[in-house]
């Protein structure tokens, strides 16, 4: 389980089919996008607090330009016995350590897998 199956489908019943309801439900959304659009411009023009129309600007320019990319962070140490930690930074050569320790331990575990399959050498 959890593995893939070389030449067979990971979905082998393909992408859902749109049912009648979900198409018709898709061309209400769309029917009435402008009016939806004009109520979020409506609220940052009316008499509502910045708290109401900084969400409607926000919902307004999520939907329009597309939600900012958001950059992550992420710092590890590498330590001698292969595991990491996140704390502190790691540099180049503890990096390729790692790398170099975990591929090892893949290649073992492909050789494993193929010499326990009867008929493989």
């Amino acid at each position: 389980m959890g593995r893939f199956v070389k030449g067979q489908s990971g979905n082998p019943g393909g992408r859902a089919k749109v049912t009648p309801e979900m198409s018709r439900a898709l061309e209400v959304a769309r029917e009435n996008a402008p009016k939806a659009i004009q109520i979020f411009v409506d609220i940052i023009d009316g008499k509502y607090t910045i708290e109401e129309k900084m969400k409607a600007a926000a919902a307004l320019l999520d939907r329009g330009l597309g939600k900012p990319t958001q950059q992550t962070d992420v710092n590890l140490d590498a330590k001698l016995d292969g595991t990491l930690e996140t704390t502190g930074k790691v540099d180049e050569k503890q990096l390729e350590a790692f790398v170099a320790r975990v591929s090892s331990e893949l290649e073992g575990l492909a050789t494993k897998d193929s010499a326990a399959k009867p008929g493989k050498k």
